[in-house]
């Protein structure tokens, strides 16, 4: 029965000691002691799109290929563009500070992206012709633009099949014996267009 009694005694000490370490390391931390480091998550910050960019389409893709609405510091990020016709990036703007290329990395706060665009137009210019006249609605054209083409052999005379061409490229296959009107699309550079008119025609 005694070492019974003993036995209780110690157990109620032992309970109360594993009562008292919680509060002594409260006093303890209120005395300034030592304090375990606290985890804390990377911080994510903005990537927006300047919405005074005009002529084109802004995208900001993250490492996985997925579209970034935010990262972390350090993240690697990529800017991409879609311009309208006839315009053509000349640097995309970090914050407003145009920067090399279309990869970075991302500071310690939010970013905006805007992109510096220009508009390029190239000149159309016609070889000359025998037996026939070549005529185009412009003079001069940005990449993409619709040029109408009109083709008007003499009398007596035909445009020679594959002969219409644009900078040595044919953009007609078929002989042309009266007057046609057709479009193309400007290419990106300027381009002269030539063709052969031959004797014949419908009879």
């Amino acid at each position: 029965m005694k070492m019974t009694g003993g036995t209780k005694v110690r157990k109620g000490k032992i309970r109360r000691l594993f009562l008292l370490f919680p509060i002594l390391g409260f006093l303890y931390g209120c005395q300034g002691g030592p304090s375990l480091p606290s985890a804390s998550p990377n911080q994510a910050f903005f990537v927006r799109i300047d919405k005074e960019t005009k002529n084109a389409k802004l995208r900001v893709i993250n490492g996985k290929g997925e579209e970034a609405y935010f990262a972390e510091a350090g993240d690697m990020l990529f800017a991409s563009v879609v311009a309208d016709n006839g315009y053509v990036l000349e640097h995309f703007l970090l914050n407003g500070i145009p920067f090399e290329g279309s990869s970075f990395l991302m500071p310690e706060e939010d970013v905006t992206i805007g992109a510096s665009l220009r508009y390029v137009t190239n000149a159309i210019s016609l070889d000359s012709f025998e037996h026939g006249e070549i005529k185009t609605d412009k003079k001069e054209a940005a990449y993409g633009d619709s040029i109408a083409i009109t083709v008007i052999p003499e009398e007596g005379y035909y445009c020679e099949a594959n002969s219409l061409k644009i900078n040595d490229h044919s953009i007609y296959r078929s002989p042309i014996y009266e007057e046609t009107t057709f479009s193309f699309l400007m290419p990106s550079v300027a381009i002269t267009i030539r063709a052969n008119f031959l004797e014949g025609g419908l009879e």
